[in-house]
């Protein structure tokens, strides 16, 4: 699961102008917290990753 937050955090970060750091998972669910640049807490978003395929809602 580290892996797959890796993976996102790369791509999230880059095409946005936020930050995400690793909450928890929950089965086989990960949970991230976002962040503005100024570190000021945004929302959180699930990610999971079916047939190599990262999604997030």
């Amino acid at each position: 699961m580290s892996d797959l937050f890796e993976r996102f955090k790369k791509k999230y970060e880059a095409n946005t102008d936020m930050k995400v750091k690793k909450d928890k998972t929950i089965n086989g669910v990960l949970t991230v917290k976002v962040f503005s640049k100024s570190n000021k807490y945004l929302f959180w978003l699930h990610v999971t990753e079916n047939n190599g395929v990262i999604n997030w809602y």
